[in-house]
C-alpha cells in the first residue's frame, strides 16, 4: 500500500492545528510532529505501521513523527479530534525529540487506570475550550502537554531501533531523509551529501524522494524553510535579510521569491497581515 506524505497547514505563530473526522480512505499516510487522537462517540480502526487498532469511546491514541497510519471510522456516527503538534515547535524546547518514541495509547489500561489519560484529555480539552489571545498563551499550553507526554509516555530509542519500523527499504531511507531535513533545513544539505552518506545512487534517491513525498527534494526543503520563516516573521523584529539566512535560504532575494510564489504578498506584507491579525481586525 502506498505512503502518502501529507502537510499539515500550521497557522504562523501557532504550533498546534485541529482536525475534526479527518482521515485518508486510500491510503496509509504520514506527516511530521506528533498527533493525538481522540475518539469521542462511536468507534475507530486505526492503522498503525503493521498494527491495527480499534478504539471506543474516548480513548486516546498517539502517533509518532513521521510514523505511516490510516485513520477508519467503523460507525456513521463516529466524531473523532487529531491534534497536530509542529515538530519544529517541539524540536526547538526539546533537542532529544527526534530520538524519542512515544507510546500513548488509553485502551490498553482498564477504567479504573485511566488517570494519566485523564490528564491529557483534560489538557486537550483547555485548546477546544479555552479562548487565547495571544498565541504565547497557546505556546504555554502546548509546553505544558509536550512536557507530560514526554516524561509519561515517552522512551529513548536505541541506536539498534529504528525510529519507524517499516519493510520497504526505500520507504525507510526517505523517513530518514524527512528527520535530517527538519534537523539541517538551516543549513546546505543537499540530496547529493545524503545519497553519498548512505551510499545511494543520487537519481535514485532522488526520484524514491519524489514518488513517496509527493515532491523534489529541493521544493520539500524550501516548505520546511518558509514554515519557520513565518514564525520569525511574526515573532521577531529582525529584518527580513536576517530571517531569510536564519531561515536556510541563500540570500533575501530567493527568500522574496519563495514567499511570493507561495503567499502572492512580500515578506514585508506578509509581516503586516500577521500582525493586523494579531491586533484583532478582520482579513480577506
Amino acid at each position: 500500500m502506498k505512503h502518502s506524505f501529507i502537510p499539515i497547514p500550521y497557522l504562523p505563530g501557532c504550533p498546534i492545528h485541529f482536525m475534526i473526522n479527518d482521515y485518508n480512505s486510500g491510503e496509509l499516510q504520514q506527516h511530521s510532529g506528533l498527533e493525538v487522537i481522540w475518539l469521542l462517540q462511536g468507534k475507530l480502526k486505526v492503522m498503525v505501521g503493521q498494527n491495527d487498532y480499534y478504539l471506543h469511546e474516548n480513548d486516546l491514541l498517539l502517533i509518532n513523527h513521521f510514523e505511516s497510519h490510516q485513520v477508519i471510522p467503523q460507525v456513521l456516527d463516529a466524531y473523532f479530534i487529531q491534534l497536530h503538534i509542529d515538530s519544529l515547535f517541539i524540536y526547538k524546547y526539546n533537542h532529544d525529540f527526534y530520538s524519542l518514541l512515544y507510546d500513548l495509547k488509553s485502551f490498553k489500561n482498564s477504567e479504573d487506570n485511566q488517570n494519566p489519560y485523564d490528564v491529557i484529555r483534560i489538557l486537550f480539552s483547555q485548546f477546544i475550550t479555552r479562548k487565547y489571545k495571544h498565541n504565547m498563551e497557546i505556546n504555554s499550553d502546548v509546553l505544558r502537554l509536550l512536557g507530560y507526554l514526554t516524561s509519561r509516555f515517552s522512551k529513548r530509542l536505541s541506536s539498534a531501533e529504528p525510529e519507524n519500523p517499516v519493510s520497504n527499504k526505500d520507504s525507510n531511507i526517505v523517513q530518514q531523509i524527512l528527520n535530517r531535513v527538519e534537523l539541517d533545513f538551516k543549513g546546505k544539505l543537499t540530496l547529493n551529501e545524503i545519497a553519498l552518506g548512505q551510499h545511494y545512487n543520487p537519481s535514485y534517491l532522488s526520484d524514491q524522494f519524489r514518488k513517496n513525498v509527493g515532491v523534489t527534494f529541493k521544493a520539500y526543503m524550501e516548505e520546511i524553510r518558509i514554515r519557520y520563516s513565518l514564525f520569525l516573521l511574526q515573532h521577531q523584529e529582525a529584518s527580513i535579510s536576517n530571517i531569510s539566512l536564519a531561515s536556510g535560504f541563500s540570500d533575501e532575494k530567493s527568500y522574496y521569491k519563495a514567499i511570493k510564489n507561495k503567499f502572492s504578498l512580500t515578506p514585508l506584507q506578509l509581516r503586516k497581515k500577521y500582525q493586523e491579525r494579531d491586533d484583532g481586525r478582520n482579513l480577506i
